[in-house]
């Protein structure tokens, strides 16, 4: 059995990603999306994200928090989160 490491929702109508806490995500790509809340996310060995600017912007320091996260929005994460 394979165990799936990435969730690509881009452009559908996800709002709760509760289902995913504990997941081994490293990647999850949410654009366009009704998500609101990444708490779910923590403690995934998350190294690529992609959401909305203002979803980053509000989650800032959750994301910053993230030692694994590589890129967010295929921009490197530092640079993104330095804005």
């Amino acid at each position: 059995k394979t165990l799936q490491t990435k969730l690509s929702a881009n452009g559908t109508r996800i709002a709760d990603l509760s289902v995913l806490h504990g997941m081994p995500l490293t990647y999850v790509h949410i654009l366009a999306t009704r998500v609101t809340n990444l708490s779910p996310l923590q403690w995934m060995p998350l190294q690529h994200f992609a959401a909305s600017d203002d979803l980053i912007h509000t989650h800032r320091d959750f994301l910053l928090a993230i030692p694994t996260l590589e890129t967010i929005n295929n921009q490197p994460a530092t640079e993104v989160l330095a804005r």
